[in-house]
């Protein structure tokens, strides 16, 4: 998943009202395999998109952030503009220190790099925060040992499936082992929803509670609503419980006017809703370059606009590439003949609460919501309905 920034000079306060807790952090850091200048960033360990808490640049592999907080606050430290897999971190009130080694690893066009061994010191808080998100470390060489294990009936399953041979297909899928790796995924899955329903239930009466659900789940839906509903009122209206409930139970926004934003690439300075006034429908997508769903959903696009540009309809893409080469390499290539922005500091992104790419918006000309979260074929019906066409 993609962590968004901005540019903040030294430490940024973040204030989060969740207990009488208050505290001065001192965060220093020294971690091998940093080139100079590389930006060391605290990202806020949220489902939405949020400013980073604080960057500054590697000198001689040494870092070091100075603020305040009002509660303990859980973030990842990541490399900006880079892949990264992060190390967690919880901010309270003395001295912590981050040492290790940041692992450099192949991603494609760019070099990303591995933080998650750094050890953390002085922070009782990140040390209970690990003892607890451990438990998915776990999970997760579980969900590996079984990928590997069934590695060999799964590479024939989709081979099966990508010639759409039937009678291979009905074979293997009576086969010993490939009903063993059914039984494999439904018992992995069942230890999953046990241990986080667990966890919660073990932390429910404190920020620690809402915290994890944040933490464990990718994403939450109405399925985690129950897990919720069991929070102390104390957790229920800490920070994080209040982050959960607005994701849990988000305001209804169809018919609403989505907020307005200006932008500028190029010769257009402009805003969204000076877009839309005049169109029947414009489709907002939120994407990126290195974004492979986003990448495949962009056909799609060009088909829908293709039949409707003449029929009142426009589009216009955000992205939220950090790298503006690759965003511009990717415009050239993808050949996307409609508005074209980059959220560069994140601004549109946080404004409009983006979980993950693509998200996609369909609004009417007065900037007004009429759908949401329609992709392919029902991004193409919905279009096709707003503006009658068969």
């Amino acid at each position: 998943m993609k962590m968004l920034s901005k540019v903040l000079a030294g430490a940024f306060i973040l204030a989060m009202p969740l207990t009488s807790f208050a505290g001065a952090y001192k965060l220093t850091g020294k971690v091998a395999g940093l080139p100079d200048n590389t930006i060391i960033a605290l990202s806020p360990i949220s489902h939405f998109t949020e400013k980073n808490i604080a960057e500054i640049p590697v000198v001689n592999g040494e870092f070091s952030f100075e603020g305040t907080v009002d509660q303990p606050t859980a973030a990842w430290i990541i490399v900006k503009d880079s892949p990264t897999d992060p190390r967690a971190i919880v901010l309270e009130d003395g001295e912590i220190s981050v040492s290790g080694e940041a692992k450099p690893y192949n991603a494609g066009d760019r070099i990303g790099y591995n933080l998650s061994a750094c050890k953390v010191t002085g922070s009782p808080n990140t040390d209970k925060f690990d003892s607890i998100y451990g438990e998915r470390d776990k999970l997760d060489q579980v969900y590996k040992a079984n990928q590997e294990k069934y590695a060999t009936v799964m590479e024939k399953m989709g081979k099966a499936r990508e010639a759409k041979d039937q009678k291979a297909i009905a074979e293997i899928s009576e086969s010993a082992e490939y009903k063993a790796m059914g039984q494999a995924e439904a018992d992995f899955f069942k230890t999953v929803e046990d241990t986080y329903t667990r966890i919660i239930d073990e932390n429910k009466d404190t920020f620690w509670g809402p915290l994890m659900m944040i933490s464990l789940f990718s994403y939450l839906t109405p399925d985690q609503r129950e897990m919720y509903d069991s929070l102390s009122e104390e957790a229920k209206n800490s920070y994080y419980g209040k982050k959960v409930y607005e994701e849990l139970y988000p305001a209804g926004k169809i018919g609403q006017q989505m907020p307005d934003f200006a932008v500028t690439y190029k010769n257009e300075n402009t805003t969204f809703h000076k877009l839309c006034d005049g169109k029947k429908v414009v489709i907002l997508d939120f994407w990126a370059s290195w974004c492979r769903p986003c990448r495949a959903e962009i056909p799609h696009l060009k088909a829908i606009y293709e039949k409707h540009k003449n029929n009142g309809l426009d589009i216009v893409s955000v992205s939220i590439d950090d790298d503006n080469a690759a965003w511009e390499k990717a415009l050239a290539k993808e050949n996307m003949l409609w508005h074209n922005f980059r959220d560069a500091d994140d601004n549109i992104s946080v404004l409009y609460k983006v979980r993950a790419v693509p998200q996609m918006y369909v609004v009417d000309g007065d900037g007004n919501l009429i759908g949401e979260n329609l992709r392919g074929e029902e991004l193409a019906a919905k279009i096709d309905e707003i503006l009658s066409v068969k």
